[in-house]
């Protein structure tokens, strides 16, 4: 775990679903843009890119699965907070973004 002082003070975001037209995804995408007035919050994935000049925090794509889940991780662990939105609403469907 990374210093408190060094963490960027704001949130990241990982999405790589970005059609528009679904429900789920335009909204998550629409709240993005919204909290991005307000605070820092650097889209690191496929979707929203944020163009971050100030520290660049690159999310590469791994060989495998594995190797991607860990560069997500390493990525996201540079912020003090990681916001993850859900691009569907199912009945008992449970995200894998709370084990990433």
């Amino acid at each position: 775990m990374k210093p408190f002082h060094n963490l960027i003070k704001g949130a990241s975001f990982v999405a790589s679903t970005c059609h528009r037209g679904s429900g789920g995804t335009t909204k998550r995408l629409a709240m993005v843009s919204e909290l991005q007035k307000y605070m820092r919050v650097d889209s690191l994935g496929k979707c929203l890119r944020s163009n971050n000049k100030e520290i660049p925090i690159l999310l590469k794509q791994g060989k495998t699965a594995l190797e991607s889940l860990q560069l997500k991780r390493q990525a996201i662990s540079h912020y003090l907070f990681y916001f993850a939105f859900e691009n569907t609403f199912e009945r008992g469907y449970v995200t894998e973004k709370v084990f990433d």
